[in-house]
C-alpha cells in the first residue's frame, strides 16, 4: 500500500527541505496568516502529492480535528514569538539567545504536529482507504491533495463562520499552483 512511505521522518525532513526552496516559505505563510490554512497539513498535502498518495477529505477532517488543540497552542505560541521579535526589533536590538529560544520551541511543536499528523492519517488511512477504481480517486487526482484541503476548509469556514481572509480564491489558487510547481521541481524525498 502506498501509504506505508508516509513516515514522520521523511515527512520532517522533506518539509525542513521543501520549506528552504525559494518563495516556498513566503507562499506557505501567505496561505496560513492570509487564508487560515495550517502550514504542516499544506506540506502534508504535497508530501502526499509527491509520493503519489491520495489523501481524501475524510482523511484530512480527521487529520484536522486531531491537531485542533495542538493548531491552537501552535498559534498563541506563534504570536508571542512575533510580538517578541517586534517588540526588540522596536527598541533597536534584538535578542538573539531570547527569539532563537522561541524559534526552537516552535520548530519541536511543529515537528509534534507534523508527527500528530502522520499518525493520524496511517490509521484513517487503513480504515478509510480510497478503491482505485473509485470516483473519489479521480476527483482526488484531478485537484490534488492541496485543491482537496482547500476545497474543504473553505466549506468549513462557510458553515462555522470563521473569520473572513485577506486573499480571494483566485489568489490562493494562483498560490497554491505556485507551490505545485515548485514541488515537481523539488527533488528530495
Amino acid at each position: 500500500m502506498a501509504h506505508v512511505l508516509v513516515t514522520e521522518k521523511f515527512f520532517w525532513e522533506y518539509s525542513l527541505s521543501f520549506y528552504k526552496v525559494k518563495d516556498v516559505q513566503e507562499l506557505l505563510l501567505g496561505l496560513q496568516d492570509g487564508f487560515g490554512l495550517n502550514v504542516n497539513v499544506l506540506l502534508f498535502c504535497l508530501y502526499c502529492d509527491k509520493l503519489t498518495v491520495d489523501v481524501n477529505e475524510l482523511v484530512l477532517t480527521s487529520i484536522l480535528s486531531s491537531i485542533k488543540i495542538m493548531d491552537g497552542e501552535l498559534i498563541l505560541h506563534r504570536v508571542k514569538r512575533r510580538q517578541a521579535k517586534n517588540a526588540l526589533e522596536s527598541e533597536n536590538r534584538l535578542d538573539k539567545t531570547r527569539y532563537q529560544d522561541y524559534l526552537a520551541q516552535e520548530l519541536e511543536m511543529e515537528k509534534a504536529q507534523q508527527a500528530q499528523i502522520v499518525a493520524t492519517y496511517l490509521k484513517e488511512a487503513t480504515e478509510h482507504p480510497i478503491n482505485k477504481d473509485t470516483k473519489q480517486r479521480q476527483v482526488i487526482k484531478s485537484k490534488g491533495n492541496m485543491q482537496t484541503y482547500v476545497a474543504l476548509h473553505a466549506e468549513r469556514q462557510h458553515i462555522e463562520k470563521l473569520p473572513n481572509t485577506t486573499l480571494s480564491t483566485a489568489e490562493v489558487q494562483v498560490m497554491i499552483q505556485t507551490l505545485q510547481d515548485l514541488r515537481e521541481k523539488h527533488h528530495h524525498v
